[in-house]
């Protein structure tokens, strides 16, 4: 069942349940997030805690495990969690692995959106592309509480405490709420214009633009965005 595919689109929750659902078609047997890395046979990639990208390495020694025969069955998989942040020499060292996977592995790589990702890499795999819900119309109350229009109705005090207590959360799920901030203060600047929505909405690209491409704190980087809010 060699295979080598790109998840891509929707949020990181969403690419993992899709990951989640390959693995179960493939493996025959029931799994979470969390529980997959048990198996010996199933390999995560991750960024590492201090760093920014999955180097070379990373790669390289993914693929000798990939090499080897399975443990405890008739397949192996390799998934790269937010393989955007594979660097160049990454992708490239994956290039041939993508291309001819042993008879028995399936690579998955999770990403945001494929222009993360070289052509190279992108034409080696088969793709399945996610909806995105930027609306957020859950009606959960995380949802709620975590909402634009909630934050801007909140005293200094109460922003900078949410910013500390989001800030927890990762990076890319943070750039995932703030492009919610974004498709919602556009719906606003529609229905009624002005220019502290217009500078609210400068002010939130520049801090995801930021965000994906840095190494900014997230957490002052949270509070001087709420704090900052017009």
């Amino acid at each position: 069942m060699a295979d080598s595919i790109i998840i891509f689109g929707g949020s990181k929750k969403t690419r993992q349940e899709k990951a989640v659902e390959f693995t179960i078609k493939i493996f025959g047997k029931t799994y979470d997030w969390d529980s997959m890395s048990k198996n010996p046979d199933i390999r995560i990639i991750e960024i590492p805690n201090d760093k920014k990208s999955i180097g070379i390495g990373d790669v390289r020694e993914s693929t000798k495990y990939l090499d080897e025969k399975p443990f405890s069955g008739k397949h192996k998989l390799l998934v790269v969690n937010n393989a955007n942040a594979l660097t160049r020499e990454a992708q490239n060292a994956l290039l041939k692995t993508l291309e001819e996977p042993p008879s028995y592995v399936t690579i998955l790589l999770l990403t945001k959106t494929l222009n993360d990702l070289l052509d190279t890499v992108v034409s080696r795999c088969k793709k399945v592309q996610l909806s995105i819900d930027r609306s957020d119309k859950s009606g959960s109350k995380e949802a709620e509480e975590n909402s634009y229009i909630k934050i801007l109705s909140m005293k200094g005090g109460e922003r900078l405490d949410w910013a500390g207590e989001y800030s927890k959360e990762e990076r890319e799920d943070v750039v995932e709420l703030l492009e919610k901030w974004v498709a919602e203060s556009r719906q606003m600047m529609l229905d009624s214009p002005s220019k502290s929505g217009l500078e609210n909405l400068k002010l939130l690209c520049s801090t995801i633009k930021e965000l994906e491409n840095t190494n900014v704190g997230l957490r002052l980087k949270l509070e001087a965005l709420v704090i900052n809010f017009g």
